[in-house]
Order: C-alpha cells, then sequence, then structure tokens
C-alpha cells in the first residue's frame, strides 16, 4: 500500500499479488470520497465516505507499489511484478485527462515504460538534486537445467539477481527512467566478507567476529 497526494486530493495505491487462481489481476489506485457516495470496484454504489476506485492496472504477482509526487503536481507511479517478465510498469500521471473508469476529465495514469527484467521483489522512487530516480529490487533469476536421464529440462531459481538504480532522462513531460547503476548482490556471509563495510548489518558474521577478536587482542 502507498498513500499520496495531487492536488489537494488523497490517494491509496494498493498492488495485488494473486486472487488464489492466478497472479494476472488489477491492482487499485483508489481516491478518497467524502461526500456520501462512494463508486465500488464493481460499479456499485455505497453510501458514506471512504476511498473509491479511481483507476486499476494490469499486474502480474504485484510486491510493491511506490508513488512519487512531482514538482509539476503530477505523479510517477511503478508497479513491481513478481510474474509476467516485465519487472517494473511505470505510469506518468496526467491532469486533465479523460478517466473512463472513474469518469469525467479527472486525470490519469498512462503507461510510460517497462523496466527490469522479472521477479521484482519492490520498488521505490525518490529524488535526488530534483531528479526523479527509482531503485529496484529483484528476488531471482530463473536458469535452465537439463533433464536427468532424458527428461524435460526444468527451471530452478537463483538468487543473484542484480538490483539496479534508474536515473530519469528529459523533461517531465517526456523524459523516463534510464539504467544508472546495477548494485552487487552478495548471497553469503563469506561473500559479504569480501566487501569491506557491509559486516556491521549482520551480526556474527566472520567479519564481525574478527573485528572483536582482534579489539579484544589489542586491549588486552
Amino acid at each position: 500500500l502507498e498513500a499520496f497526494t495531487m492536488a489537494g486530493s488523497v490517494y491509496l495505491a494498493a498492488a495485488s499479488y494473486t486472487d488464489g487462481a492466478s497472479t494476472s489481476v488489477y491492482s487499485y489506485v483508489y481516491r478518497w470520497n467524502s461526500y456520501g457516495s462512494i463508486a465500488m470496484p464493481d460499479g456499485t454504489k455505497a453510501f458514506g465516505f471512504g476511498f473509491e476506485a479511481f483507476q486499476l492496472f494490469p499486474t502480474h504477482g504485484c510486491t510493491g507499489v511506490d508513488v512519487l509526487p512531482l514538482p509539476s503536481g503530477g505523479a510517477l507511479l511503478a508497479w513491481a511484478n513478481y510474474q509476467g517478465g516485465q519487472a517494473i510498469d511505470v505510469y506518468r500521471f496526467v491532469t486533465g485527462s479523460y478517466n473512463s473508469f472513474y469518469g469525467g476529465n479527472s486525470g490519469l495514469f498512462e503507461h510510460l515504460q517497462y523496466a527490469g527484467g522479472s521477479t521484482a521483489h519492490g520498488v521505490t522512487l525518490f529524488m535526488v538534486g530534483g531528479v526523479p530516480m527509482m531503485g529496484v529490487a529483484m528476488r531471482q533469476t530463473e536458469v535452465t537445467a537439463e533433464g536427468e536421464d532424458g527428461s524435460d529440462p526444468y527451471l530452478y531459481p537463483k538468487w543473484d539477481a542484480p538490483s539496479s538504480v534508474y536515473r530519469w532522462q528529459g523533461d517531465e513531460a517526456t523524459g523516463m527512467f534510464q539504467v544508472l547503476q546495477t548494485l552487487t548482490t552478495a548471497r553469503t556471509v563469506a561473500e559479504i566478507d569480501e566487501y569491506p563495510g557491509l559486516d556491521f548489518c549482520f551480526e556474527g558474521s566472520s567479519s564481525s567476529s574478527s573485528s572483536s577478536d582482534s579489539s579484544s587482542h589489542s586491549s588486552s
């Protein structure tokens, strides 16, 4: 879930992973309505105040969502998909566009780009020096293995998918995200020991133990 505000209205983005039968399901953005009548996702109306469906998005095992309001008053929206072959779906809000789902010229998130490969586990949007940035956490890659004794090949997960940082290129109206860097993924304590400065994150790692031993010997 991610709450955000645009032009004085409060919204809530909700990621959906599965409906119990499929991971190809809709995720929603809701808009707060305090006027006494709420449009429900199935088209019916309920009386009372609360969030009503503003726009729905096709997602595939969605594991996360983030929204970045822009200085112009619009916003960027990113969905992280674990399934479907496209890790990140990025949308840009267009003020005044006709919204056939919500009704009227209330604005609409329009699809901007795909990013990443597959098995996204999280996404975050943020600003650095006034420039939009996006961080994408990947969970795994799928590796094809040869079947034994002539059986069919199969896929097994390999837990080394690198995460990435993207930087906005171009102006706010026509630009998009491009990869800035790929982040090293350490899978074991032994690998962590190869990267100085990371051991403090993991209590009990061999690096931490070595540092403690060194300190105790020095003090004695």
